[in-house]
């Protein structure tokens, strides 16, 4: 059991039941065990409803008698019952004790391993080649970076992959308009960002043309941009080799500053042609049928309509590559799950490149999963790359970073900022957009805000790094305390309220990293992080260190502060945060 402080707890109730003559099953009791609604009353609560007929006594009688019991249970501090709950606070000792069991020789947090071997694939980040990397792109990136943080932390073979959508018409949309305008970039160090203004200007260029105008464009220019991308020859595919680098190089300078990295990297260029071949061998074998010269499966039985793998003029979709992907990455990898970190306007997309994996009898459809997300907004409304209506990703860092400096040098009283100011601005700004970006439910729409993002007060990041490096300079400031030893401390010495709350919260890591990886809602530890934190600043504001004259609850102090640095550092990083030495 993750959280040791249940655990403790449902064992001292089996005993009691069974001193009273009551069967107790350990998981039943554990079941009835949650986190006290008031801190200052207990850890948590046991509630004695469901056990009434148990002991043939009504609910608040059962707690009055439980509550006589634990009374002089050597591993419980206080108990009080109320209506039918019973409020436990578990002793700091036993509390700590049973923490530490759970950490490794260096205090690292980990959790039991799971089957040897197990691996999972993340696909996450997705940028399109062609378009403007803008703020909406990071929330997806970091998902699922956290996400492989996670699954890594609790020992899975976790690999993450990036798939990028470099044909189709947007990106022939592109080339034909710096070809038919003649454009080449001005700024040769951003690239990438000047190739998506230039997409919005050929998508604003052709939505204004009348409706045969621009059906006579895409049918004689257009086309044949697309055609010889798909031929992989002529000077169109050779202006394609030259700007989806320029894209990558965007994409690759994006996540350096995000703290982000990918195992494999993978296009749709990379699969197209395979998955030719594989549309053309299933409808080959009658698993895939035609519909009005369209080639595709027939998934109405399950509701999902006929899903199109091959137009009628013979080309492919993304629904076409997705199937290839699915194949490749089985020969490949050999996964236990995939995981698809893709917002969820594509949920009827996926639900029918699912349908169709099972529909072609492949057993790694069941291993697929879609981690839908809600999307990304400024104060002013949604964003699209295709209306030019986004907040560019490289002019965001730079704003980001400049606020992050200016607070830096006020709170100093400095006017001029060196290398270290700027480094830890970088650091500051990329924990706001982190923290920011998983904060939230993935099912919750987000609305960005720079200026309350970065606000060392408050649900942020910076108020994380804020509080790890109050920590950290607290044992600093304390050194002459000597060498701090976890496994030699009166722990039980530690019985304010804060000191309980913030042991109590300490202890219930393992299981909110695991809540979070099983549910894939990385938010869950996000919160739980900063519910760490503010539980240590309770703790540090009402148990003075400095001005405790007991030596011994001095160095328990110093001990659990220690303890502490320990696993917010650990979280930090499951979260991708950078750690700065001061604020």
């Amino acid at each position: 059991m993750l959280n040791v402080a249940k655990n403790i707890v449902a064992q001292q109730l089996v005993e009691v039941f069974a001193a009273l003559d009551v069967k107790g099953d350990k998981d039943r009791i554990l079941s009835m065990i949650e986190g006290c609604s008031l801190p200052e009353e207990g850890q948590v609560s046991f509630k004695t409803f469901s056990f009434a007929k148990d002991f043939r006594k009504n609910p608040v009688e059962v707690a009055t008698l439980i509550t006589e019991k634990l009374q002089s249970n050597p591993l419980i501090a206080a108990v009080s019952c109320k209506s039918g709950f019973v409020n436990i606070f578990v002793k700091s000792g036993a509390l700590v004790t049973a923490t530490l069991n759970t950490l490794d020789p260096q205090y690292a947090a980990v959790l039991p391993l799971p089957q040897k071997n197990a691996k999972v694939l993340v696909e996450h980040s997705q940028p399109n080649t062609h378009k403007e990397l803008h703020v909406g792109h990071t929330r997806n990136t970091i998902l699922g970076d956290t996400l492989c943080n996670l699954y890594k932390h609790c020992g899975y073979d976790a690999i993450a992959q990036n798939y990028h959508g470099d044909e189709g018409v947007h990106v022939a949309k592109c080339l034909w308009y710096m070809q038919k305008e003649g454009l080449k970039p001005t700024n040769a160090d951003d690239k990438g960002t000047w190739l998506g203004s230039v997409y919005a200007a050929a998508t604003k260029t052709l939505n204004a043309l009348p409706e045969d105008a621009a059906a006579t464009i895409y049918k004689q220019e257009i086309s044949v941009v697309l055609e010889q991308l798909e031929a992989k020859s002529g000077p169109f595919y050779d202006l394609w080799v030259e700007t989806r680098k320029w894209s990558f190089d965007l994409f690759k300078q994006m996540y350096g500053w995000l703290c982000v990295d990918f195992d494999a990297w993978i296009s749709e260029s990379d699969v197209s042609e395979e998955s030719f071949e594989i549309v053309q061998k299933y409808y080959d074998k009658k698993v895939f049928t035609k519909s009005e010269g369209a080639i595709g499966a027939d998934l109405s039985a399950e509701d999902l309509g006929f899903f199109i793998l091959r137009k009628s003029d013979g080309r492919g979709l993304y629904s076409t590559k997705d199937i290839a992907l699915a194949f490749r990455r089985e020969k490949e990898y050999q996964p236990d799950q995939v995981i698809y970190v893709v917002d969820d306007r594509q949920s009827y997309h996926f639900k029918q490149v699912f349908a169709t994996l099972r529909h072609m009898g492949l057993s790694f459809a069941q291993k697929c999963y879609h981690l839908a997300y809600n999307v990304v907004e400024t104060k002013e409304g949604a964003m699209s790359s295709r209306h030019g209506t986004i907040v560019p990703m490289l002019g965001l860092i730079e704003k980001m970073e400049k606020l992050c400096l200016d607070n830096i040098l006020v709170r100093q009283g400095s006017t001029e900022a060196n290398a270290a100011d700027r480094e830890k601005a970088r650091k500051i700004a990329v924990s706001g957009i982190r923290y920011g970006m998983i904060k939230i439910d993935p099912a919750s729409k987000i609305i960005f805000d720079m200026d309350s993002w970065l606000k060392v007060e408050g649900n942020t990041g910076p108020y994380l790094l804020y509080c790890y490096t109050r920590m950290v300079s607290l044992l600093k400031k304390n050194e002459a305390a000597g060498a701090i030893n976890l496994t030699e401390q009166n722990w039980d010495l530690l019985n304010r309220n804060e000191e309980h709350a913030f042991i109590y919260q300490l202890a219930k890591f393992n299981e909110k990293v695991l809540e979070a990886t099983t549910k894939m809602k990385p938010n869950i530890f996000a919160n739980y992080t900063y519910d760490l934190c503010k539980s240590f600043n309770a703790f540090y504001e009402h148990c003075p260190i400095k001005a405790e004259d007991d030596a011994a609850i001095k160095r328990a102090r110093l001990a659990l502060t220690k303890l502490g640095v320990t696993h917010v550092q650990t979280a930090l990083k499951i979260l991708g945060m950078p750690s700065v030495s001061s604020m």
